[in-house]
């Protein structure tokens, strides 16, 4: 029976140790769910982008080289978690737009959206060539509508 009885009361002791610490350091941190990645931004429970107000832009930054600078001589910070931003390559065919807000997918990828629909954003990107990841800027241009051809063979 005293072999029972200092088993139990090693057990009830075992837990309320940890009772103790448990109340020290407060709840448990929970892991995020697979499906939500920890993100400070705003985010939509459906899959559609969010559009945001995008930061101010500046002609004169701190620190130059950690910010996106557009062809108008006007910088904005990088996206993504992007630290030394490439270079932005914007077509010289196409005229420039400035940035009109910040869209966010679904996924947590953000992009500037730009006057006439353009989208740019800055991205790190495994380069096999160097060995490492390096910064990308994209640029996507929005193209006006064309009209449907009509299939060979066949009047519209």
């Amino acid at each position: 029976m005293p072999l029972r009885l200092a088993l139990v009361l090693l057990v009830v002791g075992a837990l309320a140790v940890l009772g103790v610490l448990y109340s020290m350091e407060g709840a448990p941190k929970r892991s995020p769910e697979p499906d939500q990645p920890p993100t400070s931004q705003p985010r939509d429970k459906s899959t559609r982008p969010v559009d945001v107000a995008a930061p101010t832009p500046v002609r004169e930054p701190l620190r130059p080289q950690e910010m996106l600078r557009y062809p108008d001589g006007t910088y904005l910070p990088a996206l993504n978690g992007v630290k030394f931003p490439a270079r932005v390559e914007w077509p010289a065919d196409r005229p420039f737009t400035p940035v009109v807000s910040k869209r966010i997918t679904a996924s947590g990828e953000e992009w500037y959206v730009h006057g006439d629909g353009s989208l740019s954003r800055s991205i790190m990107v495994w380069r096999s060539d160097l060995g490492r990841e390096d910064s990308v800027c994209q640029i996507l241009n929005a193209l006006p509508p064309q009209p449907e051809e009509a299939p060979v063979g066949q009047k519209k």
